[in-house]
């Protein structure tokens, strides 16, 4: 196989190097010299390597032969191909085979190795990229250089048992760490609730009264810590009618939660009325905007009228 594509030259440090050249599918079968000429389908379609695997659809190559892959699956690595013994090969550029489609001569059959398509929908006078291969290639020649051996017929099947094993083995290690992390979730969420219990132990050990001043400091301050761990003071009230509900402090504690509920109330009120002053406004800037339009657009006082009265609308 000729490592480059046709046009570019092989550099030992750059790789393949030079502007690649396009021919139709007839220029690209007068290439063919010294051996070298354009590839079957079916021999470049063995180009292909997909680091995921291949698609269960194929392709009937229309050589009596069997059929083939009809490209890589999305998560394959691009190039679908051997980077190391082709470098920079082309991406979304269709290469040319020397296989005319059987059904229609208009087209011809490609390869593209950016998601290693072969397909024959390809008209035959598009542009497309050639790379050259050759039967045998003469040990010594100063031309050696630039161009591989075949590669082994299995390559695409161990690249794929390999790509198989290393998801294989990431799956396993994903699944390991998922649980790692779900136990630790679960061991934060048990220590934090034996935590909280502990804390609400400690204050109802306490008492009332002193559990009831908690709650007041709650309520000035939003919350209050008790052993690394928050309560809000409505916890807190709740907490005192709960495990006291015979003390005048749970009295107090109802009084307090009422207050704040009413409070709460005061405060929904108060924002849906500013809601419905800013709606109103809005509503109003809107009538104002229409009937200065009306004043600037219609020629008499008659048909400014009739457009003011259209521009009306609730506002309540």
């Amino acid at each position: 196989w000729q490592r480059c594509s046709v046009g570019q030259t092989f550099d030992k440090v750059k790789g393949c190097v030079g502007q690649v050249t396009k021919f139709t599918f007839e220029q690209a079968q007068q290439l063919s010299k010294n051996g070298w000429r354009v590839p079957t389908v079916r021999e470049l379609q063995t180009l292909r390597v997909c680091s995921s695997e291949f698609t269960k659809e194929m392709r009937d190559l229309q050589d009596g032969g069997e059929t083939v892959p009809f490209k890589c699956n999305g998560n394959a690595s691009q190039p679908t191909i051997n980077t190391a013994a082709f470098p920079n090969t082309l991406l979304n550029r269709a290469y040319w085979s020397s296989s005319p489609d059987v059904g229609d001569s208009d087209y011809a059959w490609l390869v593209l190795f950016d998601n290693g398509y072969v397909y024959d929908f390809y008209l035959r006078y598009y542009n497309g990229y050639v790379r050259l291969v050759r039967t045998s290639q003469s040990l010594g020649d100063a031309i050696a250089l630039e161009f591989v051996t075949p590669l082994e017929k299995d390559t695409v099947a161990i690249a794929v048992k390999k790509a198989e094993e290393e998801r294989r083995i990431a799956q396993a290690k994903a699944e390991e760490e998922r649980r790692i992390a779900q136990a630790k979730a679960e061991e934060e969420r048990r220590i934090a609730q034996a935590a909280r219990a502990s804390a609400i132990k400690k204050m109802v050990s306490e008492g009332a009264a002193p559990l009831y001043l908690k709650a007041g400091k709650a309520q000035r301050n939003g919350s209050i810590t008790v052993n690394d761990v928050d309560f809000n003071a409505e916890f807190l009230y709740e907490l005192i009618i709960d495990k006291f509900p015979n003390s005048e402090y749970a009295i107090k504690a109802t009084d307090q939660l009422n207050a704040q509920q009413r409070t709460e109330k005061q405060a929904d009120a108060v924002r849906n009325a500013n809601n419905a002053a800013s709606s109103r406004a809005a509503c109003f800037s809107q009538v104002r905007q229409c009937e200065a339009r009306c004043d600037d657009i219609m020629p008499n006082a008659g048909t400014r009228a009739l457009c003011r009265r259209d521009c009306q609308q609730s506002c309540s």
